[in-house]
């Protein structure tokens, strides 16, 4: 890729706000930053408690294509619905309020969309803590490599956890096929419990790995340690399997039975349904693990497991721990 784009397309950014004030600011000047700019960001304030919600507006009232709408506290999910409603732009992005974005995602991600023909886009990140976020700002918008899948070859490589990650922070999206999707509300890792609906919308996705994205770990984040809401992926990944064309299952089976793997492997003693969710996650790897087994996309790892699964529960469990 290389030269400017003319007539560069319209790009709505959605940015969930729930007492992010801290780190607010840094993420919406990368934003507003882009050498191609946003048509809008959209500063969805999730009933805030920490001065969020003033900040919102100060930033607002400080850039004219920043907005902030309030809304009560209902989550990720309902901010991001409230976002894709108000969203005007022919693409859609979403960033997480604590993150940052490389100041050309803008650009890099259109032109691949628009030269490829995609719905989608999706890029690499880099993580690193609060304190280390500027590793971004030497990449070029040029020679960019790329991979193209269709929709079928997408849902493949997802649920098979080969390249493509089920995070809407890492993608830019057509907004036609966007707009009317409904995230579940009220129910963590709504990223994943979209990846089938949104991947089986889009005739092209197109991936590079050039990282664009900085998902930044702080202190407290749910995504930095173990939580009760975590049981929530095998729930998730469960619908996912019963709604699931044939040619899909068995993509997500595999990442079903990595997720019944994993939870045997994070659990804590101290959990309170510790027994229960072992026990739930021990029946769906016995009634996966034949056929995943046999599946020649399944991840060597998997394999793995699978193998010292037939040892039994508890020396699996303890076995997987210690990695």
């Amino acid at each position: 890729m290389s030269g400017k784009l003319n007539n560069a397309p319209s790009v709505s950014v959605i940015i969930p706000v729930y007492n992010t004030g801290r780190w607010l600011e840094r993420c919406v000047n990368s934003v507003i930053g882009q050498t191609v700019a946003p048509r809008e960001v959209l500063l969805i304030d999730d009933g805030s408690t920490d001065g969020s919600a003033a900040l919102c507006d100060s930033l607002a009232n400080t850039h004219p294509i920043v907005k902030a709408i309030h809304i009560a506290h209902g989550g990720a999910a309902r901010a991001r619905n409230t976002g894709l409603r108000l969203a005007t732009g022919e693409w859609v992005a979403s960033v997480d309020s604590d993150d940052v974005i490389s100041p050309h995602f803008i650009d890099i991600t259109t032109r691949i969309a628009i030269e490829h023909n995609a719905d989608i886009v999706e890029c690499e990140w880099v993580e690193s803590d609060e304190h280390d976020h500027n590793s971004l700002s030497a990449i070029a918008p040029v020679d960019c490599e790329v991979k193209v899948f269709t929709a079928n070859q997408a849902i493949a490589d997802s649920f098979y956890q080969k390249t493509l990650r089920s995070s809407m922070c890492r993608r830019l999206f057509k907004r036609e096929i966007i707009a009317d999707y409904e995230f579940t509300e009220g129910e963590m890792y709504e990223d994943l419990a979209a990846e089938y609906d949104l991947l089986s919308r889009a005739h092209r996705l197109v991936y590079t790995p050039t990282p664009l994205y900085h998902y930044i770990h702080r202190g407290g984040s749910q995504m930095t340690m173990f939580a009760p809401c975590r049981e929530a992926v095998i729930g998730i990944l469960q619908r996912t399997e019963s709604k699931a064309l044939p040619e899909h299952v068995p993509a997500v089976r595999s990442r079903l039975l990595s997720a019944c793997f994993n939870m045997l492997r994070v659990v804590p003693q101290s959990y309170e349904n510790r027994d229960e969710i072992l026990n739930r996650c021990w029946a769906e790897i016995k009634r996966l693990r034949c056929s995943c087994l046999l599946d020649s996309n399944v991840r060597l790892r998997n394999k793995v497991a699978i193998i010292l699964s037939l040892l039994g529960k508890r020396i699996t469990r303890i076995t997987l721990s210690k990695f």
